[in-house]
């Protein structure tokens, strides 16, 4: 049987998609291994459980961070028991399509390939992020007609406008999910004088994040380590105050977008004021986040289906 791959090794999550069937792989971005020999014990989701709960001898990391690779061995081994996974081990080298920053470089682009072939596939296409974004929302790509895309990640943030199969113009930040789940870590320890884990930061905001305040609200309660006790210590934190501690992150992505409109061709701009803004990745399901790109961009924004 012959298996035509789609490989997009993210910062959160890696997806691996058939030509035939769609996705049929997902799984964290995550590898648990031996610090002294470097041995692999655990990757995906066995090894995002380990977050916060490893022993000493243990690393747990996410071998890629911003869309890039920054352990080349770990991201390695992580996709070849990936794909193990989802292909018999006497298939033949399968091709495979891999999906790859706007703005990553030669030397970066080198890596990613490098990685996927050494997992046991063989490259024979490589589609930017934003082409990948927009293809998989359906949009008129073959025609001259400007779409912008813009797909909040885990790592990277990137708005990009996409006409006549190809990328017009782009720009990406390091501002998306996992800075949003820092700042609510740094809030809640200034303001509460509680430490908790990324993982807890993670999970409250999705259960109450938003990014307008017109959406429904709600509060939700964690444990964290009291600062001045070391004991364990609930807090409960609001909508609203999540909101503002993830400000930072929803103003440095409106500033990414308004780069992008600012180098557009004025012909694709006015397809853009009709077409809107599609917003694609995890981060796209923030609360109230449509509204507030089109209170502060000017044009309207939808979630991909």
């Amino acid at each position: 049987m012959a298996y035509h791959l789609t490989i997009d090794l993210g910062t959160a999550n890696t997806k691996i998609s058939d030509s035939d069937k769609g996705l049929i792989f997902s799984a964290p971005t995550v590898v648990a291994a031996h610090k002294e020999t470097g041995r692999v014990i655990a990757v995906g989701e066995d090894a995002k459980r380990l977050l916060g709960r490893a022993p000493s001898d243990i690393s747990v990391i996410s071998p890629v961070k911003n869309g890039v690779i920054s352990d080349f061995e770990a991201a390695s081994a992580m996709l070849r028991i990936f794909l193990n996974t989802v292909i018999p081990r006497s298939t033949f080298r399968p091709k495979a399509e891999i999906i790859i920053p706007a703005d990553a470089t030669a030397i970066e682009r080198r890596a990613l390939q490098e990685a996927a072939e050494r997992s046991g596939v063989r490259v024979n296409k490589i589609t930017s992020s934003p082409m990948a974004s927009a293809l998989s929302a359906r949009l008129e790509t073959d025609a001259p007609v400007g779409n912008m895309v813009l797909d909040i990640g885990a790592g990277i943030t990137t708005a990009a406008v996409v006409s006549f199969g190809g990328v017009v113009c782009a720009r990406s930040t390091c501002s998306a999910g996992n800075e949003m789940d820092k700042c609510i870590k740094e809030y809640i320890k200034k303001n509460y004088g509680v430490t908790i884990g990324l993982k807890t930061a993670e999970e409250i905001k999705c259960s109450v994040g938003s990014a307008h305040p017109d959406t429904p609200s709600g509060e939700i309660t964690v444990l964290g380590r009291d600062n001045s006790t070391g004991l364990p210590k609930e807090i409960t934190i609001s909508s609203d105050e999540v909101r503002c501690a993830i400000s930072p992150v929803l103003s440095a992505i409106c500033e990414t977008v308004k780069a992008v409109l600012e180098q557009t061709p004025p012909e694709l701009a006015c397809d853009l004021s009709e077409r809107g803004i599609t917003l694609c990745g995890g981060g796209a399901e923030l609360s109230g986040l449509s509204r507030f790109l089109q209170e502060n961009i000017g044009l309207p924004s939808g979630v991909s289906s």
